[in-house]
This record gives structure tokens, C-alpha cells and sequence, in this order.
């Protein structure tokens, strides 16, 4: 019995340690069940976090691949800029030498540019010294061909009052002169004379040439070749230049007061020249007006080669169109439209009393003759001219006529080779040459100053008078 309680003591104990285990297996279930759910529920936590976690670092890989591309490009712009930049270092370089070898370059050119104005300094005290020489030269020669043709004249007079009076031809003096030749010329006067030896009858005499007046011997060609409509249209200019001058004077306007045709000089180029100045210089009835209207009566005789009574109250009465129709022929083929231009100058001139042109003064009408001269001298500076050409086209016209454009201003002679000058005037090679040999430097035309030496060939003007040659052999003979 007592092995049985003992036993069964023991099975109770065990029963109980049983039942002990069972509720700690049973603690310990319901703990693991918590366990797995938290463990589950973190599993499912770490699954979400997983995805996140891979999704963002997708994204961060796709980011950092932009990256990377945006730090290749800006990697290949660094070494295209390195290479931009060494480049620039290397061309820096390079100007840094030029601009050392201009540097150096440039003192040499200042010690240069001293040396020459230094020797320019010297030639220029040379050139005054041989200036001054050249002066006393002249002046010693001058006095010398004064007193030749003083010496002349005496023995000229003392022969005339010992022959009594003779009076010679026009051709006789051009003869005696070897037609005004600039080797016999003695002296040139400011009054526009010249002084010329020559030999009349086998005897030495000085020959005094006075300028002649615009007068109708000059428009009817009685002493030379009649005077051209562009000669007539550089009258008029070199004229009106000159009223210019005259009122433009300070402290008080010149007045001319009788400006006439016998008071425009001309030499033997036809140069003009106003004289008489001192007869309106203190006149208080002349004023200016008089002047331009003098000069509108001017412009028409250059116009009609008449000066008659009845010119200005006839030629108030025509309009300037009708006004061409009685151009002077000896002028030759006037080109209408500078014809007709002119004529309205000349009416505006001419009515410069009435209200509508009160005010022109003699610096207008300068204006519109400078426009004037330059279209003539288009048509006259390089001998083409449809005037002239229509010379030789026209069967109808005697040929005999040499036009004025192929006479030299100077030899009056057809020219063989014309050079234009800076004057805008064609000359024979050979008289320009001999002309600026003597020391001028003006045009023989204007008497203006040259701006330069050079002469150009007139090709055009040569072929012409070849043509005029071909077509006119007696003539040209």
C-alpha cells in the first residue's frame, strides 16, 4: 500500500508537474502565437519597407545615372574649355610677341619719323633759301627785261618821230611777235598787258598787248576764233565770281555801278577779267541790285551776241524758251537744255527789282551758274559732245569748220596729242609742258591755281580728231 500511495503520490506529482508543463507549454504557445502574429506582422512591416526601399533605390539609381551623365557632359565641357583655354594661352602668347615686335617696330619708325622731319626740316630751310635765290633771280631779270624794253621803246620812238606815224595789221604784229611766243614775252603786267619784243622792218621793238573788252569784234571773231557757248557759260561764271568777290566785301559791299561788255576784259584764251571797278565803288545811287541786273544783261548779249538798244525791254517780252530761238550761231550748236537754263537766269537777273526775286542777290545766282559750268564742262572736258559728234555725222554743214574742242587754248591749233589738265581743260602735251616749264602753276584758262602737275591722255578727244582728220584731209593740211 504504501508503495502504491507512494506511487500514486508520485503519479500526482507528475500529474502536477504535467499539468505545470502543460500551462507552461500553453504560456508558451499563446507567447509564440503572439511571437509569429508580431513576427508577421513585422515580416509584412519589412516586406513593405522592402519594396519602398527598392523603389526608392530605383529611382536614387536612375537619379545618380543622370547624374553621372550630366557630369560626363559637364566633364567633356571642362577639357573642351581646357583646350579653348590653352588655345587662348597660345594666342596670347602670340599677340604678347607681336605686340613686343610692334613695340620695337614702332621706335624704330618714331626714330625713323624724327630723321625725316629733321630732313625735312633742312630741306624746307633749303628749298626757302633757293626760293629767296630763285626771287632775287627773277627780280634781276625782270629789271633786266624792263630796261631791255625801255631801251626798245626809246629807239622805237626816236625811229617813229624820225619816220613819222605808221600803223600796222594784226597780222603784221602776230608775225613781228612769232604769234605772242612766250619766249619773246618781256613782261607780264597786273593789268592784264603784255610786253613782247619783236622786229618790224628789220628793226628791234617792244610791243605792249592790251587785253580787249567783250565787244563785237570778239563775238564775230575779227582778231581769232569766235567765242564758243562754252567759253560764253565760263564767261558768265568767272564774271559772276567776280561781282562775288566785290560784295562780299568787308566793312561794305563794292558796287561795279556800270558793269558792260566794254568793261569785261578778255586775254587771248578768253579769260575773263572786270574792270572799271573804281566808277561804282562810291556811288551812293548804285547798289547791288544794279549790278545783278547789269549782269543779266550780260547773259544776254553772251546769249544773243547782240547788244542793242531794244535787247531787255525785247527779251522781257519772251519766255526763256522762246528766248533760244535767237541764240547767237557763231557759238556754235548750243545744247538747248543749258540754253534755256541760262536764259532763266538771266530773266531772273533781270527782274530782280520785281517782287518776286527782291531778294536775289549775286551769291544765288552764283549758285545756279556753278551747276551751269559743271554740266558744260561734262560736255566739253572730254571732247564728248553730241554737238560735235553731229559735226561729223551732218553732210549738210561745211566741214571746213574746225570745232573749238580741238583747238589747243593755248597754240590755237588742232591738237595731236591732248592731255587733260587739272583745270578740267584738254591742252597739247607739248604747250602744257612748256607752260609748267616756266614756272607756272594756274591754269591758263582761269588763271586759278592748279591743284596738281599730273596730265592725262584725252583718248577720247585724240580719236575725234583723228576722225576729223580722216574725213577733212584738205582741211587737215
Amino acid at each position: 500500500m504504501e508503495s502504491l500511495r507512494s506511487k500514486l503520490n508520485e503519479a500526482q506529482e507528475m500529474i502536477q508537474v504535467q499539468i505545470k508543463e502543460a500551462k507552461t507549454h500553453s504560456e508558451r504557445y499563446s507567447k509564440a502565437e503572439r511571437a509569429i502574429r508580431l513576427c508577421t506582422n513585422r515580416a509584412e512591416e519589412l516586406d513593405s519597407l522592402t519594396k519602398e526601399e527598392l523603389t526608392n533605390r530605383i529611382e536614387i539609381q536612375k537619379s545618380l545615372d543622370d547624374e553621372k551623365e550630366q557630369l560626363y557632359e559637364v566633364t567633356r565641357d571642362v577639357e573642351e574649355s581646357k583646350k579653348r583655354l590653352s588655345s587662348l594661352v597660345e594666342l596670347q602668347s602670340e599677340l604678347s610677341k607681336k605686340l613686343q615686335l610692334s613695340t620695337i617696330a614702332k621706335g624704330h619708325a618714331e626714330k625713323q619719323l624724327e630723321k625725316a622731319v629733321i630732313g625735312r626740316a633742312e630741306m624746307v630751310r633749303e628749298i626757302e633759301e633757293l626760293r629767296r635765290q630763285r626771287d632775287v633771280l627773277h627780280r634781276r631779270i625782270e629789271f633786266c627785261k624792263e630796261k631791255d624794253a625801255i631801251g626798245m621803246v626809246t629807239r622805237s620812238s626816236y625811229e617813229l618821230i624820225s619816220c613819222g606815224y605808221k600803223e600796222y595789221a594784226a597780222e603784221e604784229i602776230r608775225v613781228a611777235t612769232d604769234d605772242f611766243s612766250e619766249r619773246l614775252r618781256l613782261k607780264y603786267g597786273g593789268d592784264w598787258t603784255n610786253v613782247y619784243r619783236g622786229r618790224i622792218n628789220f628793226s628791234s621793238v617792244a610791243i605792249k598787248m592790251l587785253s580787249s573788252g567783250l565787244s563785237q569784234d570778239a563775238f564775230e571773231a575779227k582778231h581769232g576764233r569766235a567765242l564758243g557757248w562754252a567759253d560764253r557759260i565760263r564767261i558768265a561764271h568767272e564774271v559772276c565770281s567776280g561781282l562775288g568777290f566785290l560784295h562780299s566785301a568787308e566793312p561794305r559791299p563794292i558796287v561795279h555801278g556800270h558793269l558792260t561788255p566794254s568793261n569785261i576784259l578778255l586775254d587771248r584764251n578768253f579769260v575773263a577779267k572786270i574792270s572799271g571797278v573804281g566808277l561804282g565803288r562810291f556811288s551812293d545811287q548804285c547798289d547791288e541790285r544794279s549790278d545783278v541786273r547789269a549782269f543779266g544783261v550780260l547773259l544776254l548779249h553772251l546769249l544773243t551776241g547782240r547788244n542793242w538798244a531794244g535787247l531787255v525791254e525785247e527779251a522781257m517780252t519772251l519766255d526763256r524758251t522762246a528766248l533760244v530761238h535767237v541764240l547767237d550761231e557763231m557759238a556754235g550748236n548750243w545744247p538747248l537744255d543749258l540754253a534755256e537754263e541760262m536764259a532763266g537766269i538771266a530773266m531772273k537777273c533781270l527782274s530782280v527789282s520785281q517782287e518776286a526775286h527782291k531778294d536775289l542777290r549775286i551769291t544765288n545766282v552764283m549758285k545756279e551758274l556753278d551747276e551751269l559750268r559743271k554740266k558744260a564742262d561734262g560736255l566739253t572736258a572730254t571732247g564728248v559732245s553730241e554737238r560735235v559728234i553731229d559735226k561729223f555725222t551732218n553732210k549738210e554743214e561745211d566741214s571746213s569748220d574746225v570745232p573749238s574742242v580741238f583747238l589747243c587754248p593755248i597754240f590755237q591749233e588742232v591738237m595731236k596729242n591732248p592731255h587733260v589738265a587739272a583745270d578740267g581743260f584738254s591742252y597739247e602735251l607739248a604747250a602744257m609742258e612748256e607752260w609748267l616749264g616756266m614756272g607756272h602753276d594756274s591754269s591758263p584758262m582761269t588763271n586759278l591755281r592748279l591743284k596738281h602737275k599730273f596730265l592725262t591722255p584725252n583718248l577720247t578727244l585724240r580719236s575725234l580728231i583723228q576722225d576729223w582728220h580722216n574725213k577733212n584731209p584738205t582741211v587737215a593740211s
